[in-house]
């Protein structure tokens, strides 16, 4: 999973510009979780995907039905120019034929042991917009296919109600994030509450180690609070069913921003994940890096982080 390249300088901007701070969580009597797992960490996690991928990923269903006049740049516009139906007759054939049993062995084979798998909410609630529907049955042939392979599975709501960041693999690419409020918040949840009914059940566990409730929020925009009331209802929504972890996204800001929330120490919670992304595509230089070197520069990214994080002493 990647961003669109139009989306570099505003990524970098928004490190620069927000002030990094630590979350005091509010007073609340602590709730009845269900008992805490030991989950094995992911080594890497490629991205399965089941929304379809900005245009310089796969660009050729873009480009087929792009015009001058109407240009095609993510899934929005591109239900939006077919209707509901053509665009379904067009993204069946992907669903299809893009990912195979074959690819998660080859998966496993390279020494991956997790698959992290976007979906939009419009492929389980009724869609705000043109999209179309069809997707839902793929996630469960990939978590057939992640069983049969030994590997494990994290469900990622990719794409929220109005998108939570503007960006395209959010499937509507946006200048300004339009998620964050009442009805955008309300049927996110309702989504969820369909997945986690499902997915996040004691019995789906031997595959599903973790629902992510939100991909990349942008918190250069979204309200923080926002964010973080989300995160915590999300969070005990989840619990109602089991103790699958939760990932919650840094929103491209120091995780040291929910140092203290979502821990035992606050509502009891645990099982709980911080999940951030680091993307080394940008350049040529980034891009004829070698192995050695990926893995190196994503070391030293977790330990700026870890040091930015972890109370003094503990981060070295």
């Amino acid at each position: 999973m990647t961003y669109a390249t139009d989306h570099k300088q505003q990524f970098e901007q928004t490190r620069s510009r927000l002030q990094l701070g630590q979350h005091e969580s509010p007073g609340r009597e602590p709730r009845r979780l269900a008992r805490p797992r030991t989950v094995r960490p992911p080594l890497l996690s490629p991205t399965h995907p089941l929304t379809h991928k900005p245009s310089f990923i796969t660009p050729s269903i873009f480009e087929h039905h792009s015009s001058p006049g109407h240009p095609i740049i993510d899934e929005w516009t591109l239900c939006e120019k077919l209707g509901k139906h053509g665009c379904y007759d067009t993204l069946k054939p992907h669903w299809d034929t893009f990912v195979s049993l074959q690819d998660f062995q080859k998966i496993r084979d390279s020494g991956f042991n997790v698959v992290r798998i976007p979906v939009g909410y419009w492929s389980y609630v009724e869609p705000w917009g043109p999209y179309t529907q069809g997707a839902a049955p793929y996630l469960d042939k990939a978590i057939t296919w992640a069983r049969e392979t030994g590997l494990k599975v994290i469900i990622d709501l990719h794409g929220a109600p109005k998108s939570q960041n503007g960006f395209d693999h959010s499937g509507q690419k946006l200048s300004t994030p339009g998620w964050g409020d009442t009805d955008s918040v309300s049927y996110t949840h309702q989504t969820l509450k369909i997945l986690n009914e499902k997915y996040g059940k004691p019995d789906m566990q031997d595959v599903i180690i973790g629902i992510q409730p939100l991909n990349e929020p942008f918190l250069a925009i979204l309200s923080k609070d926002t964010v973080l009331q989300f995160y915590r209802d999300a969070f005990f929504a989840l619990r109602e069913e089991s103790d699958t972890p939760v990932l919650l996204h840094d929103g491209f800001v120091s995780p040291s921003w929910m140092n203290g929330f979502l821990t035992p120490e606050d509502e009891g919670a645990e099982g709980v994940v911080v999940d951030t992304h680091q993307y080394q595509i940008f350049d040529t230089g980034l891009v004829g890096m070698g192995v050695e070197e990926h893995l190196g520069l994503a070391c030293e990214a977790v330990s700026l982080i870890l040091l930015r994080t972890l109370p003094r002493g503990l981060a070295s």
